[in-house]
Formats: C-alpha cells, sequence, structure tokens
C-alpha cells in the first residue's frame, strides 16, 4: 500500500480525515472537561454555550473558532474528494456552511446579564448554520457515499447520524429550549446527544477519508 500523490496537502484525504477525528475529540473532550471544571455548571439542564459565561469562558469560545476551522479543512477536502451520484457536491458544501456557523458561534459567544442567558443573534445564526449544515450534510452526503465503493462504509453511520441530528434539532428547538416545554428541564442532555450523533458522524466519514488516500498495491 502507498500514499497518493498529493494526499497530504493541507486539504487531502489525510489532513481532511485528520481534521475531522480531531475537531470531533477537541470538541467532546472540551464540553466534557469544561464542564467538569465548573461545579454550580449543570450538564443536563444547561447548554454547550452557556461555558462561555463562566470564569475563563474565552476557552470554549476559542474552542468553537478552533473546532470550526478543523471542520473547514475536514469540509473542504471532503468536497473536493472523489464522490459520485447525487449529493456529492451539496453534501460537503453543508458540511462548510455548518464549520462557518461554529466559526460565528464562537466569536459570538453566549452572554449572561443579570443572572440570565441571553443568546446575541449572530450566536443563534452560527448554531443554526451549524446543526443544520451538520444535518443537512450527513443525510444528503449518505447518497453520494453509497454510490462510491471506498466511502461505502461511512453510508449508514453518516445516513443515521443526520437524520438523529435533524430529529433531536426540531425537538431541541421546540419542545426543550423554550420555558414551559416537556423537555426543558433535559435540554442540555438532549442537545449532547446532538452533538454526540454528529461527531460519530464525522468520524466515520473522516475514517473513509484518510483511508481513500491509500493506494492499493496492485494500482502504485
Amino acid at each position: 500500500m502507498t500514499r497518493q500523490k498529493g494526499a497530504t496537502g493541507l486539504t487531502g484525504p489525510v489532513s481532511a480525515g485528520r481534521a475531522g477525528i480531531f475537531s470531533a475529540v477537541l470538541f467532546g473532550v472540551g464540553i466534557i472537561g469544561q464542564g467538569l471544571l465548573h461545579r454550580d455548571y449543570n450538564q443536563v439542564t444547561e447548554l454547550v454555550s452557556a461555558l462561555a459565561t463562566y470564569p475563563n469562558g474565552w476557552i470554549q469560545s476559542a474552542s468553537f473558532v478552533i473546532v470550526g476551522c478543523a471542520m473547514l479543512v475536514f469540509s473542504i477536502g471532503l468536497l473536493r474528494a472523489p464522490l459520485r451520484g447525487p449529493g456529492r457536491r451539496v453534501g460537503p458544501a453543508l458540511f462548510v456552511i455548518s464549520s462557518l456557523g461554529m466559526i460565528v458561534a464562537g466569536f459570538v459567544p453566549m452572554q449572561r446579564i443579570a443572572g440570565e442567558y441571553v443568546q446575541p443573534l449572530g450566536h443563534v445564526i452560527g448554531a443554526l448554520m451549524t446543526f443544520l449544515g451538520a444535518a443537512g450534510g450527513l443525510f444528503i452526503s449518505s447518497f453520494a457515499f453509497d454510490k462510491t465503493p471506498r466511502f461505502r462504509g461511512a453510508v449508514w453511520p453518516a445516513r443515521l447520524a443526520g437524520l438523529a441530528v435533524g430529529v433531536l434539532l426540531f425537538i431541541f428547538a421546540r419542545l426543550a429550549m423554550p420555558e414551559g416545554t416537556p423537555f426543558h428541564a433535559v435540554a442540555g442532555v438532549i442537545q449532547r446527544v446532538m452533538v454526540l450523533c454528529w461527531l460519530l458522524g464525522i468520524i466515520s466519514i473522516s475514517q473513509c477519508l484518510i483511508r481513500l488516500s491509500i493506494k492499493p498495491a496492485d494500482a502504485a
């Protein structure tokens, strides 16, 4: 097995795959780690973005930006990958939008004013870009993966993750975020499950990108 020419460029399949895995691991570890550091923070009820309102909240904001940039490398790498079939360009393009949304959310963090959480319009837009782009990117890209032999291992992980993120986003927005709704007391849990599904889908695709860079010995 040999590496294909150009596989390790900034947006080559190896770099893109590694960036995807790096972003997923960093985001997951960051959420858990910071949540444990702040004893007053409630991971069941509070949103991930609320971490930016606690002491050293700049760490969470910086995490959004760094993860967004890494996701952007992943997204462009996927956009350049030789995918086939429907969704081969639209799916990866939605991942680009999702990545940019994370960067926006990082630069316009959640605030706490007089003890109440306030989400600036820019943060809300960034969050919507992030999760809608992720849901659409995962689901639509899965149809291109189905037509691309070296990505078939990511078909169902991506498709199911996209469906899960989409459904959970609807539940989160309509039945958890507004006060008085049935799942308001567990809004933090719903968001974390949504994030977990998204990141697992990214890792599955990233593994295919890395394997894409390997040229079979008989083709070397």
